[in-house]
C-alpha cells in the first residue's frame, strides 16, 4: 500500500492524495507525480536501511504545472519491502507548501 502524504479523506484537495494499492495503484501515483511536478531538484540526505525497512529523508524543489509555482520541500519517506515487492510505502512532505502552490485553499479552510 501506498499512503502518498494523506490518507483518502483528502483525495478531493489534490490528485496525489490518497491511499493507492496495487499494480494499478502505483501506476496512478506515478502517473499523478508525472502529470502534476516539473522537478527542478531532489536530494537525499540520509537513508538509513535494517533489512526489508528503509528510511530517507531529504529536500526537494519541484514547479507545479497547473500553475507554474514553486513547491520546496524537506522530505521523509518510510518503505517496507519483501522480496522486491513494496509493502508499505509513507511519504511526508510539506503540505500546506503543496496545496499553495497548487492553488488549493487547503485543508484548513475546507473542513
Amino acid at each position: 500500500m501506498f499512503i502518498a502524504v494523506l490518507g483518502d479523506e483528502f483525495k478531493d484537495v489534490l490528485p496525489m492524495y490518497g491511499q493507492f494499492r496495487g499494480k494499478e495503484g502505483v501506476r496512478a501515483f506515478v502517473g499523478s507525480l508525472a502529470a502534476n511536478f516539473d522537478t527542478q531538484d531532489f536530494v537525499t540526505h540520509k537513508v538509513i536501511a535494517d533489512g526489508d525497512h528503509v528510511a530517507l529523508c531529504g529536500r526537494f524543489h519541484h514547479r507545479i504545472v497547473s500553475t507554474g509555482k514553486d513547491f520546496h520541500s524537506v522530505w521523509a519517506l518510510i518503505c517496507e519491502t519483501c522480496e522486491g515487492q513494496i509493502l508499505h510505502y509513507q511519504f511526508c512532505e510539506d503540505t500546506a507548501a503543496l496545496e499553495a502552490a497548487f492553488d488549493r485553499p487547503g485543508r484548513l479552510q475546507t473542513g
